[in-house]
């Protein structure tokens, strides 16, 4: 890897996992004027468990405390770095996640060809998105005939030997799996969704939550601490297959349910990110 950076002059490293900011420590032996930025996107995770085993954790602060530079994604956990590395020197710096704003704004509407609900995950294959909760819904939905009203797109990382794939073939047309998809693409599913459902066992900073409702798309998150002021109780759901196939059945037959959600993720919605960052650092800012 070394020899890769100076071929191609590279200077400065962006590590996101615990393995990538090990090597960039190893590098940095080699060559002490490589610049380290580290993202702190996977590692502090604003769930409560998961918190404290981070902020614990002394080698990790230990390796933190040698980068040139901290990008963080949001200004609270960027306040929560800081009280953990008092004595840091370097700048530690606020980012919004490179959400494309422009595009944010253009994403449009194509004809709908049927009146079927457009429902989304972008979880593909990952455990802690709740796809196993999903699909024990899906077939709760599916035996009271219900799953023939819906269309579902599977987003994210999905293997070729997927469960979705095999799970697509009981529902005809119903379940779609699309695997991992840039981020116009990501827009534009979700801006043509009539629903997006997050059944997550954990979440960071829940970027897709923010998306979703700042596109005006409805939302149906999990019972964590990372919707916690982001949705409100009435459109979260204990994370079993059942309480989830209820709620979808609720959005299915519940004109009234429907409408609320609709109208929440609509007063949420902006074209501007700057505003959605706002809006989730009050969040947290009511919350201290």
């Amino acid at each position: 890897m070394h020899g890769f950076l100076r071929l191609h002059a590279c200077r400065t490293i962006n590590s996101h996992l615990m393995y990538d900011l090990y090597v960039c420590d190893l590098l940095t032996t080699l060559d002490p004027e490589i610049r380290i930025i580290y993202t702190m996107h996977a590692l502090l995770n604003l769930d409560g468990n998961l918190k404290r085993y981070v902020h614990g954790h002394k080698y990790f602060l230990e390796l933190i405390s040698r980068c040139a530079a901290i990008v963080c994604v949001s200004i609270p956990i960027r306040r929560m770095l800081q009280l953990k590395l008092r004595n840091y020197s370097g700048e530690v710096l606020c980012i919004s996640n490179g959400v494309d704003t422009d595009y944010l704004k253009s994403v449009g509407l194509e004809a709908r060809t049927d009146d079927r609900v457009v429902l989304t995950f972008c979880g593909g294959d990952k455990e802690v998105k709740g796809g196993d909760i999903l699909r024990g819904a899906f077939d709760i939905l599916s035996s009271k005939g219900l799953m023939g009203r819906f269309v579902v797109n599977i987003l994210g990382p999905v293997f070729p030997k997927s469960v979705w794939y095999d799970r697509a073939c009981p529902y005809a047309d119903s379940i779609r799996v699309h695997g991992f998809m840039k981020k116009d693409g990501l827009y534009f599913a979700i801006k043509n969704s009539d629903l997006v459902v997050m059944p997550s066992r954990t979440e960071g900073h829940p970027i897709i939550a923010l998306e979703t409702l700042s596109l005006g798309v409805p939302l149906l998150g999990s019972n964590i601490d990372a919707f916690d002021g982001i949705l409100p109780s009435a459109f979260r759901f204990a994370n079993t297959p059942l309480d989830l196939a209820v709620m979808l059945e609720c959005f299915l037959v519940d004109e009234d349910f429907r409408s609320a959600a609709k109208d929440y993720a609509q007063n949420f919605k902006c074209d501007d990110w700057r505003e959605v960052s706002r809006k989730y650092d009050q969040v947290f800012a009511a919350g201290e």
